[in-house]
């Protein structure tokens, strides 16, 4: 058993090792690409960008429809930048244009047209690993096209996802759960921002992964590999907006495929947590080891700073005053906040479901205790991940919100486990 353990443990650092190595060479690979084609397709959107600014809403008056358009112009700004610095210290240390004044949009405007007064700023404590994707597109494609094969990639992988539930289960019940997590996004905002799917798009992978080849990963004792994968995608491409949604959905599969007892089944979720934290610290650490070894600036220590300000209380500004009841209000305004279509949206869902349960004929009901108890445990992942990055949460609730994904896919599946159809008599 022991040395089961460290066989595999001694396995979970390579592959640590070899992705922090790989994510290194990606980066610079990236930043060999020619800038001028990225500049002259970006600038064929700035009279778009100028129009919706950083705090465009899609849906008047509501608070979970505002764009990402203040870290898309961040992202964008990152990835057509050709400063003097060498491509390695480009790789790791993500420097951007930046200007005194102006909002994050008009910033990456000027940029855009060469406005004189621009500074390179850098922000090397994230891997930045969306360029690997977004500098190549931006290669052939504007910002507006990117949103429109944003939205056609993320509704086919949706479906190939649903499709998947449906042969791994039988029905569509836990589907329909899985929709109503994705729902829970808001959609329309989705496919218009890139700063929200870098997540999105790991817990897609890891779910058609798991759906698709779980049972043989399970069979040979690998399942894990899964979590450890999620951790260490989310490390390289998202810049913390809502990673533990990835753990936390991922967990919420991994019981409703593998379901055994409370205590095996704890046991399990406890390991698993355990693999995908290691793969996302592991990760990231590993960028702030890497660009402070080859580089001249010191990021682990830029890095730590950054983790202790966002796991405290202080928001650096007498502007905004921190409160736990602010806190946990900016994270479930989407319940009663103007406007709250999210909240409408699930009520509607909600009473619709009703209506069918009581008209069904067909329908017996059974829960397993053990699974609804943890399934309402697993509820309770973005309320710690809230308190533990209280400033974070606080200052950003406007995408934190995101992490509740986990509790309404892991609410209804704890509903939807116990209805099944009634086999039919001949």
């Amino acid at each position: 058993m022991k040395n089961k353990f460290i066989k595999e443990f001694v396995w979970i650092i390579v592959i640590l090792i070899v992705s922090i190595l790989t994510g290194t060479v990606l980066m610079i690979a990236s930043y060999a690409l020619p800038t001028e084609p990225m500049k002259m397709h970006a600038r064929e959107t700035i009279s778009m960008m100028a129009d919706e600014g950083d705090d465009y809403k899609w849906i008047l008056k509501d608070f979970t429809s505002m764009a990402a358009n203040f870290t898309d112009s961040l992202m964008i700004n990152t990835a057509v930048y050709d400063g003097k610095e060498s491509l390695l210290e480009k790789a790791l240390l993500n420097p951007r244009t930046n200007y005194a004044e102006g909002t994050q949009t008009r910033k990456l405007i000027n940029a855009l047209q060469d406005v004189p007064g621009g500074d390179a700023f850098t922000y090397g404590r994230y891997w930045h690993g969306y360029l690997v994707i977004l500098k190549p597109l931006l290669f052939i494609f504007n910002y507006y096209q990117i949103r429109w094969l944003n939205t056609i990639i993320g509704c086919s992988l949706i479906s190939i996802i649903m499709i998947g539930f449906y042969k791994k289960f039988g029905s569509c019940k836990y589907a329909l759960a899985f929709a109503a997590s994705v729902l829970f996004l808001n959609p329309v905002v989705m496919r218009g921002s890139l700063q929200y799917n870098t997540v999105f798009y790991v817990i897609m992978i890891e779910y058609i992964f798991a759906l698709y080849k779980g049972d043989s990963l399970e069979k040979k004792g690998k399942y894990d590999l899964i979590f450890l994968m999620s951790g260490i995608l989310v490390a390289f491409f998202d810049l913390l907006t809502y990673p533990i949604a990835a753990l936390g959905m991922l967990l919420v599969l991994q019981l409703l495929m593998f379901e055994s007892n409370f205590i095996k089944d704890v046991i399990r979720a406890a390991r698993s947590s355990i693999v995908w934290i290691i793969g996302y610290l592991g990760m990231w650490c590993g960028k702030w080891v890497v660009a402070s070894l080859l580089t001249d600036e010191n990021i682990i220590a830029d890095a730590i700073g950054e983790v202790l300000f966002r796991t405290g209380t202080d928001t650096g500004t007498e502007e905004w005053i921190f409160s736990w009841r602010e806190l946990f209000r900016g994270n479930f305004i989407w319940i009663y906040g103007e406007n709250a279509v999210l909240f409408k949206m699930f009520v509607i869902m909600l009473v619709a479901g009703v209506i069918a349960l009581l008209i069904g004929k067909n329908l017996q009901i059974h829960f397993k205790l053990s699974t609804v108890i943890i399934l309402l445990l697993f509820c309770m992942i973005p309320v710690v991940r809230f308190i533990v990055f209280s400033n974070h949460s606080f200052m950003h609730s406007v995408f934190t919100y995101r992490e509740g994904m986990v509790y309404v896919m892991a609410a209804l599946c704890a509903g939807f486990s116990g209805l099944k159809l009634k086999e039919k008599r001949e």
